[in-house]
């Protein structure tokens, strides 16, 4: 069984509303993290820029560039895992 945690990334006080979800969208996307991006998968894209300027793009389509910048999912697996078993539950998840 799996532990799921939703967190959302707040505006940031700064000039730049979406350093937040920048920041965010790194810290997920860390190769070390990833195994050189082998566990990344999706539909905005496969490199942290990418995904960071799909999100925006869609952030500017709908008028919503302030406020909550994103939403941050963590699912915690047991340690016994694969990681592709933990890969099929994402994609099915997402």
């Amino acid at each position: 069984m799996a532990l799921t945690k939703l967190m959302h990334m707040k505006q940031s006080g700064s000039r730049k509303p979406s350093r937040h979800l920048k920041n965010g969208i790194g810290y997920i996307m860390k190769e070390n993290k990833t195994e050189g991006g082998q566990w990344i998968g999706g539909n905005a894209g496969s490199t942290p820029k990418e995904v960071y300027q799909t999100m925006l793009d869609t952030k500017e389509e709908y008028g919503k560039k302030s406020g909550r910048q994103g939403y941050h999912f963590v699912i915690s697996f047991k340690e016994d895992a694969s990681p592709e078993k933990v890969f099929e539950v994402m994609q099915e998840f997402c």
